[in-house]
């Protein structure tokens, strides 16, 4: 299985790998292709949030982070949680640990990456 952000981004230079590319056991995943965000499993989701643009990001969050809390349970929940707090501080790595928290709603004192940075 291949995992790409869109077709535009999938390699075009597959001459050492053709053999097996070409095969029907190879299967390509476009996550701009998989539909709606909300729609999709927060596992799946989780990776498509990595393809956001910045301004769809905090909605987007907000609800996966209601969603998960809703229908994941621990320890599983948690670490979808920390998975998502530590996309978006990636993802706005220009903002302050303040300005993503309340963009997000959210609290990241806890997340290992505000940790690993105070550390």
């Amino acid at each position: 299985m291949l995992i790409y952000p869109s077709r535009k981004t999938e390699q075009s230079d597959i001459y050492p790998h053709r053999s097996l590319l070409n095969r029907n056991q190879v299967h390509r995943i476009y996550l701009d292709e998989l539909g709606d965000i909300r729609q999709l499993a927060v596992w799946v989701a989780l990776m498509v949030l990595t393809t956001l643009e910045e301004s769809q990001a905090p909605e987007v969050v907000r609800y996966l982070l209601t969603r998960t809390s809703a229908e994941i349970p621990e320890p599983s929940s948690r670490a979808i949680i920390e998975m998502i707090t530590t996309t978006m501080m990636y993802k706005f790595e220009k903002l302050s640990r303040r300005e993503v928290e309340s963009m997000l709603g959210i609290t990241l004192k806890e997340s290992r990456v505000y940790r690993g940075i105070k550390e």
